[in-house]
């Protein structure tokens, strides 16, 4: 799985490779471009919301870069103060582009059902929107119910 980059529309990331660049893929260059700078440098660059993945190669075809970039106006801002506001919580927020429009997800992992209420109220007054919880009930080894609990923003 490739690792995520977070930037805002028009924001750069310069990539240092550890091996020679011969050969650069992404996906979709409406989206986020790039430029070789050296043999060991690629300058990433977001262009409009949505999401890309970045691929370089060397010569020998082995990978140097697998990144998925995705290009919001709050993504990146809102992964990184949910880690330094909830420690010990583990939670990603991502966005997902369907004809009905832009919903935000959360997944991972918080401590305690407090900590989960103030994670789902900051996102929900970033994005705007009530929260709205699916739960889904399974069972485990253990013979006890468990239930996972889901929050979506649909915009």
């Amino acid at each position: 799985m490739a690792n995520q980059l977070f930037l805002k529309i028009w924001q750069s990331k310069t990539l240092r490779t550890k091996g020679r660049v011969n050969t650069v893929f992404i996906s979709d260059p409406l989206v986020a471009d790039y430029k070789v700078l050296n043999e060991n440098t690629i300058a990433l660059y977001a262009k409009v919301p949505g999401i890309s993945e970045v691929t370089a190669y060397d010569a020998d075809t082995k990978f140097l870069v697998d990144l998925q970039i995705n290009v919001d106006s709050f993504l990146g801002d809102i992964n990184q103060h949910i880690a330094v506001e909830f420690p010990g919580s583990q939670v990603v927020v991502k966005s997902f582009i369907s004809g009905e429009g832009k919903s935000y997800i959360l997944t991972g992992t918080v401590p305690d059902e407090e900590t989960r209420g103030a994670v789902y109220q900051l996102v929900g007054s970033v994005v705007g929107k009530e929260n709205q919880d699916l739960k889904v009930k399974y069972n485990t080894d253990s013979q006890e119910d468990s239930e996972l609990f889901f929050m979506t923003k649909n915009l």
